[in-house]
């Protein structure tokens, strides 16, 4: 592909150019990030309350333990 195929392309598909982003879409985009991670973050310390298994319970734990040194 090249900018001749793409040019042709944009023109017979009558295409039109992406609106630039605004800052404030970024920084609300990272703060819903970090909201989904909390709610992550505050469900493994309720799944660790009804979790029987060894295993399951060593790795959330662990997640914790990342979770509280961050």
């Amino acid at each position: 592909m090249d900018v001749a195929m793409l040019a042709a392309m944009g023109a017979a598909l009558d295409l039109e150019p992406d609106q630039v982003v605004r800052k404030g879409q970024h920084e609300l985009k990272e703060l819903q990030i970090e909201r989904m991670a909390f709610i992550k973050d505050h469900r493994v310390k309720k799944r660790l309350q009804t979790q029987t298994l060894t295993i399951t319970r060593r790795q959330n734990k662990a997640r914790l333990g990342q979770v509280k040194r961050q």
